[in-house]
């Protein structure tokens, strides 16, 4: 069975010893009808738009502009309640955009094809991996839907990772390029930048798990963009490196935004100019060594956080600076202050948050540029599996059974199926301001004092595989 890197990473950090909780259900003295700790709720389905019982959730998230949503990827069940959680804001609180972890450039596209009238089950096919599941599909269509109302969702995105996108798409990118950089019958940009573009966005990128990714050839209709062929060395002098050619698309841009505002429009001389930014940190991000090999380097995650943190500090002032914003992301990129190493019991049965690899997550640039305008929901199960349900080659796997004292079986202990906890609110001494081992982090179990990494804990029984939409994945 193959499994990622990083989920191995955070199943092999778990400590086993005292780990199994109770088959009973024996109900835990902190988990009483008294103790309002955590608010049950009875149904994950985005059709329900009953929201009453999330009264507590519009308390607790009160004036914040920008709600990130984190998740562990391929948890269908966490997707599902996802998109509840999302029409819930949208409808009830009034957030209006809906940012992806995905590229700027292909979000682009799905909202310029949504906003036209798209078929919603067309436009999906441009949704990547790890979102075109089924459980994602029907929330897709409320967003096309809403496009026909008074309150549209708009679409964006805010990743620089282009590993996972189909190269058809990059092709688009680089025609989309290719034409921005045209003032009349010209090229404005130095001919010399397309061959490292094209070698970088179509080769294999920097992946952080071991598989095997092939390399599609390159249509004719992007070998245009090459003066040589893509085989033959340029002369010494003559050639650039990825680096170059991104910084001298930048400085074309830069010289000649006038003339590009005019051709182009604003709007499109902003997203050239954001991709090319988010582009610049990419580059170092794929050249650093890999976080997870023996020589990794613990700040090369910094570059991928800084591109995505940046471009929803853009996407909140510039592209929509009087709208309220959702961030659908994944769990790794949500959490605030998540290297902060919190007090050790001393416990064989957790890992302290200085045991994870990344340093630093988007919303710690969010939070302190934003402060209590940024919302952090992390979503958690109390056992199951997760993966996608069809695939032989990436199958699902179990999670490690859930410690028993941490927070998820306490919930699960109560009798409750569903149910979210908010933290922003609670009183000075709460007993869950002090450590206390949840697995809300990719089923790691970590022991923290959650209130410092999240504002809220939704939780659901159990964890199921994500399906697909279509027989041939990417």
């Amino acid at each position: 069975m193959n499994i990622p890197n990083a989920y191995l990473l955070a199943i092999s950090c778990i400590s086993l010893a005292g780990c199994h909780a109770t088959s009973n259900r024996t109900p835990d003295s902190r988990v009483s009808p008294q103790d309002e700790w955590m608010v049950p709720f009875k149904s994950t389905s985005l059709s329900d738009s009953n929201f009453e019982e999330f009264d507590r959730l519009v308390k607790d998230i009160g004036t914040a502009r920008i709600v990130v949503l984190g998740e562990t990827h391929e948890d269908g069940a966490a997707y599902e309640t996802k998109a509840r959680v999302v029409r819930f804001l949208h409808e009830r609180m009034g957030f209006n955009v809906i940012v992806w972890e995905m590229p700027i450039f292909q979000a682009s596209l799905v909202e310029r094809e949504l906003d036209s009238g798209g078929d919603a089950t067309a436009v999906f096919q441009r949704m990547q991996y790890p979102w075109n599941r089924s459980e994602v599909e029907e929330l897709f269509e409320y967003v096309a839907q809403s496009k026909r109302t008074g309150k549209p969702l708009f679409f964006a995105g805010c990743d620089c990772k282009f590993g996972v996108v189909a190269n058809d798409l990059k092709h688009e990118l680089l025609s989309f390029l290719d034409d921005f950089f045209q003032i009349g019958p010209d090229s404005i940009a130095d001919p010399r930048v397309w061959s490292p573009l094209v070698k970088w966005l179509v080769s294999p990128p920097r992946v952080s798990f071991n598989s095997p990714l092939e390399v599609a050839p390159i249509p004719p209709s992007v070998r245009r963009y090459i003066a040589a062929s893509l085989d033959k060395e340029s002369p010494p002098g003559e050639s650039m490196t990825v680096a170059d050619a991104i910084e001298s698309l930048l400085i074309t841009l830069n010289a000649n935004k006038p003339q590009l505002l005019n051709s182009k429009g604003c709007e499109q001389v902003d997203i050239v100019e954001r991709l090319l930014l988010s582009a610049r940190l990419a580059e170092r991000w794929h050249n650093a060594p890999l976080i997870h090999g023996e020589e990794g380097d613990r700040n090369s995650h910094l570059y991928r956080e800084r591109a995505m943190a940046e471009s929803i500090l853009w996407l909140a002032r510039k592209s929509y600076p009087k709208e309220k914003l959702i961030i659908w992301t994944g769990g790794v990129h949500a959490f605030k202050y998540i290297n902060n190493p919190p007090e050790n019991s001393g416990s064989a049965n957790h890992v302290d948050q200085s045991s994870n690899p990344f340093p630093e997550c988007a919303s710690d640039v969010l939070y302190s540029l934003f402060g209590n305008d940024v919302y952090v929901v992390g979503f958690t199960g109390h056992h199951g599996a997760v993966g996608r349900a069809e695939s032989a080659k990436f199958p699902p796997w179990e999670l490690p059974t859930v410690p028993g004292d941490s927070i998820e079986q306490r919930i699960y202990e109560s009798g409750v199926a569903s149910a979210f906890v908010p933290l922003r609110l609670l009183p000075r001494n709460h007993w869950l301001r002090t450590p206390q081992i949840s697995c809300v982090y990719n089923g790691m179990a970590i022991r923290s004092v959650w209130p410092l990494s999240l504002d809220c804990i939704f939780y659901y029984v159990e964890r199921r595989p994500s399906h697909g939409v279509e027989p041939n994945e990417r």
